[in-house]
């Protein structure tokens, strides 16, 4: 196990009566160096939560993932750390204690590969699969499963990807689906940066870009055209919208079988787009934020938007309910938010050096 920089376990705070018991309690880990970046949350198999944070070295072109792993009850626990070369990786709670890995590392032969690695406690592979092709698109948990998105396809032009399914059990399962039915002449189609979401039915909503190209080889393209679209039973179900627009999306996120995307026009008008399981916009709010939107989730009758430093609520109808804030704790630059019951969810962001991991409750 090679440490990049140490992290020291803070006290957890409890705070059942903060904003109408809104916070449950806050637990942060304090770095010995601030230059660690937060990134997807887990929740693992008894329920902990498990955050990545990332560091990475630009000279050596090797990066760090630091697992923070903190209890169901805001307890802080271990942290697992990795190193991996030419790239990102990620780590992956797993049962009896095992951890799964997605980074590019050394093999015994001293060639480096992008695998998936079965870690023991340590840190230490175990096990491991046939190398991965193309650059992974998206990372999504289903439960106890997690599922990657990966590109074969080099440049700005995805032909078509693999949908990779790793169970607890370490058992890989790939899939390979075409985008031919969704190309548009003259156009590439290339990855949003946003993380694909399931919907009841287990189809994958996912973001893309539309853009024009130079040539036909796909040597040069100016994504401008955000779009979702759905894969259900190895193909391409459906896409929104089913024209060109200008309008930039900014996240999306899934409810039952809908699918609720968020756009944002060239005036910075944002709207909250809930399309049903054909494709069809069955529900289209305007809402006015002052900022961006990290991300947002839904849970049973409410939308929770993220946004750089508030937490905004709203109904399922758009009707904006409350807006909350960390301030009084310096917590801000929010990164995450993973659902955990129908009225709670967890938080990550930072204060100073300190990474903030929040549970909050809603009434």
């Amino acid at each position: 196990m090679t440490l990049a920089f140490r992290f020291f376990l803070l006290t957890c705070l409890y705070l059942p009566d903060v904003f109408g018991q809104q916070v449950e309690w806050i637990c942060y880990f304090n770095q010995e160096q601030s230059t660690g970046r937060l990134s997807k949350t887990w929740i693992g198999p008894e329920g902990d939560i498990y955050v990545n944070v990332i560091q990475s070295s630009y000279s050596k072109r090797e990066s760090y993932t630091n697992l923070v792993h903190v209890s169901s009850g805001g307890e802080a626990k271990t942290i697992l750390s990795n190193k991996f070369q030419g790239g990102i990786g990620m780590l992956f709670p797993m049962t009896d204690g095992h951890y799964l890995s997605d980074g590019i590392q050394e093999d015994p032969d001293q060639k480096t590969r992008r695998r998936f690695r079965l870690l023991d406690s340590d840190g230490k592979p175990i096990a491991h699969t046939e190398p991965m092709i193309g650059k992974i698109y998206g990372r999504l948990q289903n439960g106890n499963e997690y599922i990657w998105l990966n590109s074969p396809s080099e440049g700005f032009g995805i032909h078509d990807f693999y949908i990779t399914r790793a169970s607890n059990s370490f058992d890989v399962h790939l899939d390979t689906v075409s985008l031919k039915s969704i190309w548009i002449d003259s156009m590439g189609i290339t990855d949003h940066s946003m993380d694909p979401v399931m919907l009841e039915d287990k189809s994958i909503s996912i973001s893309g870009l539309y853009g024009f190209t130079g040539n036909l080889e796909f040597t040069g393209m100016s994504p401008n055209n955000g779009v979702v679209f759905n894969i259900k039973d190895g193909q391409v179900a459906w896409k929104y919208p089913l024209t060109l627009s200008l309008d930039k999306l900014e996240a999306i996120a899934a409810n039952r079988n809908f699918t609720w995307a968020l756009f944002a026009s060239p005036k910075r008008v944002r709207t909250l787009v809930k399309i049903n399981e054909n494709g069809k916009a069955v529900l289209n709010r305007d809402i006015h934020l002052p900022y961006s939107v990290v991300n947002f989730i839904l849970l049973d009758k409410k939308i929770i938007l993220l946004g750089p430093s508030s937490i905004y609520i709203y109904s399922l109808q758009c009707k904006l309910l409350g807006e909350y804030s960390l301030g009084e704790y310096s917590i801000s630059d929010f990164k995450d938010i993973i659902p955990l019951s129908e009225d709670s969810f967890i938080v990550t962001g930072t204060k100073m050096n300190q990474i903030a991991v929040v549970k909050m409750k809603l009434l």
